[in-house]
């Protein structure tokens, strides 16, 4: 109630005012029927018929607007459609997108569907033609990035989220990685994450994974399932220094054979994993092994069939001790490395 006399008191008043003057001066019928009379009543009868049709119009219109019918039932109010509409938006390269959202001091993230005009905080455009469709709103320590679009990462996304050094969160709600085929360094030196879900990401055209966790040294639950690696060989230094990490399976990880395989330093200084599951690397060209498993002392299980050809393997298991039934080369062996499954 109070807000219909905010909308409409003035014209409520309005009609009051020209209701006592046609009494004065002529008769009115009913505002359904119209206003009759003559001279004076006729002209201002005619002003008040105007303005009792503009209030209804009026009248009608909000009712509609707000969900209730004009018998005063409430009608069925449609829920927003939070999904991404259309082809997606790209945002701005890595290096804009931190300087404008000021990421040394940024503790959470969040992309979501909505309004980029709308938001609390301070507005930053971080669309790739700037042209506002994807806006970053800052509000403290918080960041939320928004637009009406399915919010798409660069091509080449090297070190998007790399170094931010007080980041505790970050949601992809409306994220999209179709288009990237670099994803370097992504969350490199994210030092208090913890978990991280990455369900979201589609790494079908990645070709390089190099450095993606390294020294994310708090992080402990990741989740990889969507990951597709079909394009990719390099894997260097990918959780190197994920010291909190206890178990990974990367049973999905299925790499390009087409070439060498990259994982030197995979997992290096990983030591709180007890087991891994990389059964579907493969190469039929040389593999890149140095320093793979260094430091990885509370290792136990090492799930990989082997590869029959090395570029190089120095100190692949230093300071780790896996047991097994194969060797690194896939061949039986009563002091094995390697589990098959």
């Amino acid at each position: 109630m109070k807000r219909f006399f905010n909308e409409y008191g003035a014209v409520v008043i309005i009609v009051i005012v020209i209701a006592i003057l046609l009494v004065l001066v002529g008769s009115i019928q009913s505002a359904d029927d119209g206003v009759k009379g003559t001279g004076l009543a006729a002209k201002v009868g005619q002003v008040y018929s105007d303005t009792i049709d503009k209030f209804k119009t009026a009248l009608n219109l909000n009712n509609s607007n707000s969900g209730i019918s004009s018998g005063g039932t409430t009608a069925d109010v449609t829920t927003p459609d939070m999904t991404p509409s259309g082809e997606g938006i790209t945002l701005v390269d890595a290096s804009t997108f931190q300087r404008k959202i000021g990421y040394k001091t940024v503790e959470t993230i969040s992309f979501e569907t909505g309004d980029p005009s709308k938001g609390t905080g301070t507005s930053y455009d971080v669309t790739s033609n700037q042209d506002k469709q994807i806006v970053a709103w800052k509000n403290g320590n918080d960041v939320v990035v928004k637009s009406q679009k399915k919010i798409l990462l660069p091509r080449v996304a090297e070190s998007y989220f790399s170094d931010y050094k007080v980041l505790k969160k970050i949601s992809f709600a409306n994220f999209s990685t179709e288009q990237t085929v670099n994803m370097e360094r992504m969350f490199s030196g994210d030092v208090l994450l913890e978990n991280l879900d990455l369900s979201r990401f589609n790494t079908s055209q990645v070709t390089s994974l190099n450095y993606f966790f390294s020294n994310c040294s708090n992080l402990k639950s990741i989740n990889l399932k969507s990951f597709e690696t079909s394009n990719c060989k390099k894997f260097t230094f990918m959780f190197f220094n994920c010291s909190k990490l206890r178990t990974l399976n990367l049973s999905h990880f299925k790499n390009d054979e087409s070439g060498s395989l990259y994982i030197d330093y995979m997992f290096g200084e990983c030591n709180s994993l007890t087991d891994v599951d990389i059964s579907n690397l493969k190469s039929t060209y040389s593999v890149v092994a140095n320093n793979t498993f260094e430091n990885c002392y509370n290792l136990i299980t090492i799930y990989c069939n082997g590869f029959k050809s090395y570029a190089s393997t120095n100190n692949m298991f230093s300071n780790c001790s896996p047991k097994g039934n194969i060797d690194a080369r896939g061949n039986p062996s009563q002091s094995g490395v390697f589990t098959t499954k």
